[in-house]
Protein backbone atom coordinates (compact mmCIF):
# COMPACT_ATOMS: atom_id res chain seq x y z
CA UNK A 1 0.00 0.00 0.00
CA UNK A 2 1.17 3.50 -1.22
CA UNK A 3 -0.20 6.23 1.26
CA UNK A 4 0.42 10.22 0.69
CA UNK A 5 -0.60 13.06 0.13
CA UNK A 6 -2.22 13.08 -3.87
CA UNK A 7 -2.42 16.46 -4.36
CA UNK A 8 1.31 16.63 -4.02
CA UNK A 9 2.09 14.16 -6.95
CA UNK A 10 2.38 15.18 -10.28
CA UNK A 11 2.00 12.64 -13.46
CA UNK A 12 2.97 13.04 -16.35
CA UNK A 13 3.30 12.07 -20.25
CA UNK A 14 8.05 11.73 -20.90
CA UNK A 15 7.59 11.11 -24.38
CA UNK A 16 4.81 10.85 -27.21
CA UNK A 17 3.17 7.53 -27.55
CA UNK A 18 4.17 5.61 -30.34
CA UNK A 19 1.47 3.36 -31.99
CA UNK A 20 3.23 0.26 -34.62
CA UNK A 21 0.47 -2.09 -36.63
CA UNK A 22 1.89 -5.38 -37.68
CA UNK A 23 -0.79 -7.56 -40.15
CA UNK A 24 2.43 -9.99 -40.32
CA UNK A 25 3.19 -12.64 -37.33
CA UNK A 26 3.14 -15.17 -35.14
CA UNK A 27 1.90 -14.82 -31.50
CA UNK A 28 3.51 -17.56 -29.02
CA UNK A 29 3.08 -18.36 -25.74
CA UNK A 30 5.75 -18.82 -23.37
CA UNK A 31 5.56 -22.66 -22.48
CA UNK A 32 7.70 -25.26 -23.18
CA UNK A 33 7.37 -26.15 -26.30
CA UNK A 34 5.74 -22.99 -27.92
CA UNK A 35 2.78 -23.11 -29.00
CA UNK A 36 1.69 -20.53 -31.79
CA UNK A 37 -1.90 -18.73 -30.26
CA UNK A 38 -1.86 -16.51 -33.27
CA UNK A 39 -0.84 -16.20 -36.65
CA UNK A 40 -2.04 -12.95 -37.81
CA UNK A 41 -1.58 -13.42 -41.69
CA UNK A 42 -3.47 -16.58 -41.90
CA UNK A 43 -5.98 -15.74 -39.50
CA UNK A 44 -6.67 -11.92 -40.59
CA UNK A 45 -5.75 -10.28 -37.77
CA UNK A 46 -3.31 -7.58 -36.81
CA UNK A 47 -1.74 -6.62 -34.22
CA UNK A 48 -1.14 -3.12 -32.39
CA UNK A 49 1.94 -2.33 -30.41
CA UNK A 50 1.38 1.25 -27.92
CA UNK A 51 4.82 2.43 -26.15
CA UNK A 52 3.97 5.21 -24.13
CA UNK A 53 6.46 6.43 -21.24
CA UNK A 54 5.00 8.27 -17.72
CA UNK A 55 6.92 9.73 -14.68
CA UNK A 56 5.39 10.39 -11.40
CA UNK A 57 7.37 13.03 -9.77
CA UNK A 58 6.72 13.99 -5.66
CA UNK A 59 8.18 17.60 -4.32
CA UNK A 60 10.33 17.67 -1.25
CA UNK A 61 10.42 21.63 -0.97
CA UNK A 62 12.58 22.52 1.95
CA UNK A 63 10.46 24.38 4.92
CA UNK A 64 11.23 25.59 8.31
CA UNK A 65 8.97 23.08 9.82
CA UNK A 66 10.55 20.01 8.44
CA UNK A 67 14.69 20.58 7.68
CA UNK A 68 15.39 16.94 7.97
CA UNK A 69 14.85 15.52 3.85
CA UNK A 70 13.47 11.94 4.96
CA UNK A 71 10.62 14.09 7.72
CA UNK A 72 9.41 15.91 4.83
CA UNK A 73 8.88 13.63 1.95
CA UNK A 74 4.48 13.39 1.48
CA UNK A 75 4.80 9.91 0.70
CA UNK A 76 4.51 6.78 2.60
CA UNK A 77 5.19 3.15 2.23
CA UNK A 78 3.37 0.68 4.53
CA UNK A 79 5.46 -2.72 4.96
CA UNK A 80 4.51 -5.85 6.91
CA UNK A 81 6.12 -6.39 10.45
CA UNK A 82 9.16 -8.77 10.22
CA UNK A 83 8.08 -11.97 12.55
CA UNK A 84 9.97 -13.18 15.00
CA UNK A 85 8.72 -16.70 14.37
CA UNK A 86 6.83 -17.06 17.74
CA UNK A 87 3.22 -15.84 16.26
CA UNK A 88 0.57 -18.29 15.64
Amino acid sequence: MIMGQWDQSMLAIREDISMDMFDTGVITDAGSPPVIQFNLLQQDMVALRVIARYAWAVPNPVNRQQPTTASRYPFAVVQQKASTGGEG
